[in-house]
């Protein structure tokens, strides 16, 4: 959760989330988890995707 929220205001992509988490994290997580666990995120109102939220793909 503190990976995504640094990048908070900013425009990023699920391949450079997964290089933030591979560098800093020490973890190999592919971009179809990483969009999984955002879709959890939205889908448990612990975050709100927002009318100006760019799609991430």
């Amino acid at each position: 959760m503190d990976i995504l929220a640094s990048s908070t205001g900013s425009y990023t992509s699920l391949k450079k989330l997964t290089k933030t988490f591979k560098s800093v994290k020490n973890k190999s997580l592919s971009d179809k988890t990483i969009k999984n666990y955002i879709d959890y995120l939205i889908d448990s109102f612990i975050t709100n995707s927002g009318s100006g939220a760019a799609m991430l793909m």
